[in-house]
């Protein structure tokens, strides 16, 4: 496991940019506040190429998604499994549920300083987000 508590390690960030990376955001609500988070945003996006075994990177955002912009808190967590980017309903061990709310294309633009700006598409929104 990896500093994430990821089995298998983290997503590769392809080099240079990366345009029509799909994206997916999920309402997560159920979750305890503490440990867990309480309800939040996850924002998932495919920046790397690979099998169904894949991950996506991951952040946790708790400003509600009309409000998102590139000063908004965001918090890497651990790549979720690919499966996320098409699931809705409940996770397994207590850990509430998760309701897609958006998704479309992203585009990352620059990494610099341990943080990606990443524009996505329908949402008309850039975020600056830790790597």
């Amino acid at each position: 496991m990896n500093q994430r508590g990821v089995e298998g390690g983290e997503a590769a960030l392809p080099p240079g940019p990366v345009a029509d990376a799909p994206y997916v955001v999920l309402r997560h609500t159920g979750q305890r506040r503490g440990a867990a988070g309480g309800d939040h945003y996850d924002l998932l996006v495919d920046l790397a190429a690979g099998g169904a075994q894949r991950r996506v990177w991951t952040w946790r955002i708790f400003n509600p998604i009309e409000h998102w912009g590139p000063e908004t808190p965001a918090e890497r967590i651990a790549d979720h499994r690919i499966m996320y980017m098409t699931y809705e309903g409940e996770i397994s061990g207590g850990r509430g549920a998760v309701r897609r709310v958006a998704a479309g294309t992203a585009v990352l633009e620059w990494r610099e300083q341990g943080l990606i700006l990443v524009r996505l598409g329908g949402l008309g929104a850039s975020l600056r987000l830790p790597m």
